[in-house]
């Protein structure tokens, strides 16, 4: 087991700077935090592990399990009273993992493929964020692509929603209207998720084996200029008459969406 360290003050400023998306860019890193999420990287090894962050109040490395999770990386321990000022939640679980930022694929890495692609217009909030990526890679999703406007995918909500699934899919950040009408170049038919009357159904769809599927803004959809003829409409029926609510939260949404796409492309 590594000797007990304790963290300097030179590594709390980086962490805390860690929190603002212009720290992330320029330093190519990232936090992330929690017991499950970092577990789940640590046992995924997608990510770069630069060090550990332990509070000193849980004695997590007397833990038999997190001595062999930890056992070849750096790892320090940090006062209380520090680890509550850098961490993001309200009642932190005492360990956060600093990581690399990976590279992000090309365009050229996702063209070839066959499956779903996930294309995210201007998602913003950090926690649908999350659960879209970590419901993307249960579903065995080609890939990702990020809209402008999208939230920041390293985001520490958007990490700790992903509960451990980040740097799992092949994801990039892009120019959507461009990106789109490249991937139907390349023979990929464009499929938004749209809850507008009028839609063809979802169960009612056929998906071919090369479909991209958009979700939209969570609170104004599918961005207009989107909205293209060869490009196909589709939304989820809803079965109560009374309307009680006006739509189904993104996340949710895309979840029941690539069910039912998947399910079709792999013939279930």
């Amino acid at each position: 087991m590594n000797q007990l360290k304790k963290i300097s003050n030179r590594q709390l400023t980086e962490l805390r700077k860690l929190g603002r998306k212009k720290y992330r860019v320029e330093s190519g890193l990232f936090i992330a935090e929690g017991l499950r999420t970092v577990e789940q990287i640590l046992e995924n090894d997608k990510i770069r592990v630069q060090a550990l962050y332990i509070d000193d109040s849980n004695h997590l490395w007397e833990d038999q399990k997190w001595q062999k999770l930890i056992a070849d990386i750096k790892w320090f321990t940090v006062p209380s009273v520090d680890f509550a000022d850098i961490s993001d939640t309200e009642n932190p679980q005492g360990i956060l993992a600093l990581c690399q930022i990976p590279e992000e694929v090309s365009l050229d890495d996702l063209k070839d493929k066959t499956g779903c692609i996930v294309a995210l217009d201007r998602i913003q909030d950090p926690g649908n964020l999350g659960t879209i990526l970590r419901t993307a890679v249960w579903f065995g999703t080609a890939g990702v692509v990020l809209g402008k406007g999208t939230v920041d995918q390293y985001h520490p909500k958007v990490v700790r929603s992903t509960a451990g699934a980040t740097g799992i899919l092949p994801c990039l950040t892009v120019s959507m209207n461009e990106t789109l009408g490249y991937l139907e170049d390349q023979g990929w038919q464009v499929v938004l998720l749209d809850g507008s009357p009028g839609v063809q159904s979802l169960s009612a769809f056929k998906p071919p084996k090369r479909t991209v599927l958009v979700v939209g803004n969570e609170a104004q959809g599918i961005d207009d200029s989107l909205i293209k003829e060869k490009r196909i409409r589709v939304g989820i029926t809803g079965f109560n008459t009374t309307r009680g609510v006006e739509s189904l939260n993104a996340a949710m949404a895309l979840g029941i969406a690539l069910y039912d796409v998947t399910t079709k492309l792999h013939g279930n």
